[in-house]
């Protein structure tokens, strides 16, 4: 592990956990099934090593190529510049995550690259004030060059530019995928998570005032799997980045994988 480098990885899992907070990134899906039947095996855990060498999750992706994950920016990076170190970092397929998650499960793949868009600033919207933040370079979609080809998994297909153009939004439904907070109890008390679990016939509520990159959803976002998958008719259409809630009781918003910059920075690394 490089220890220069924790800082960077200390920033990165804020972003992904404690400062999503309130109107502010997100992930995980909430009030979901469990998915024990695996019915969604190209969806896996960004898991983040400890400084004691334990794995543990707290993002999530979708396998779109044998050797490519897809997830957000800031669960992995700080800016184009600034990226998590590739030792610090890996994806586990696992449907039910031991913890500490076993360091030796052959469902988790060692990740040997990290690609973000060129431009990108921020690694993902910091407040929701004027929408400033959600404007390019805050393009809030990365990738993950793993090291070796997932095995026994099929890929998911990614929507084309401007997929969601070309569908009644009004009627169509979609299915979140992650791996994270699954619920409250009293207060701010959560649902602990070790496990992947989907939410249907989450809706889409349009655009409002924020960027055309954005879909705003129904309330299925949460905390601990930012990055995970927004899927309709089987094909991954957004990428989980916000929830307007601290105990995500409120629409979110997903980066939109038909947008030009999510089209561009997939095109080239495919």
């Amino acid at each position: 592990m490089h220890r220069p480098h924790l800082r960077l990885a200390s920033a990165v899992l804020a972003s992904a956990t404690l400062l999503l907070m309130a109107t502010s990134p997100a992930g995980a899906v909430v009030n979901a099934q469990p998915d024990y039947a695996n019915a969604f095996p190209n969806v896996g855990a960004i898991e983040y090593a400890s400084l004691s060498g334990d794995w543990f999750a707290g993002c999530s992706g979708t396998l779109i190529a044998q050797d490519l994950v897809l997830t957000a920016a800031h669960c992995v990076a700080v800016s184009a510049s600034d990226t998590i170190p590739t030792d610090q970092v890996r994806v586990n397929f696992n449907p039910a995550l031991s913890f500490p998650a076993d360091p030796a499960d052959p469902l988790a793949y060692d990740v040997a690259a990290v690609m973000v868009p060129p431009t990108l600033a921020r690694s993902g919207p910091g407040r929701a004030a004027g929408n400033v933040v959600l404007s390019s370079p805050w393009d809030d979609i990365a990738l993950l060059r793993l090291t070796d080809d997932v095995v026994g998994i099929s890929p998911a297909p990614v929507a084309g530019l401007g997929y969601l153009d070309a569908i009644d939004l009004r009627n169509a439904t979609f299915t979140a995928v992650g791996y994270g907070i699954n619920g409250f109890t009293i207060g701010n008390a959560v649902i602990t998570y070790s496990y992947r679990s989907f939410a249907t016939g989450v809706r889409a509520l349009g655009h409002d005032a924020y960027p055309d990159r954005y879909l705003k959803i129904s309330e299925a976002n949460c905390f601990g799997d930012s990055g995970g998958p927004l899927f309709h008719d089987g094909t991954v259409v957004g990428i989980t980045v916000w929830t307007n809630s601290e105990r995500c009781e409120a629409p979110g918003l997903d980066f939109r994988v038909d947008s030009a910059v999510a089209q561009e920075l997939i095109s080239a690394n495919l």
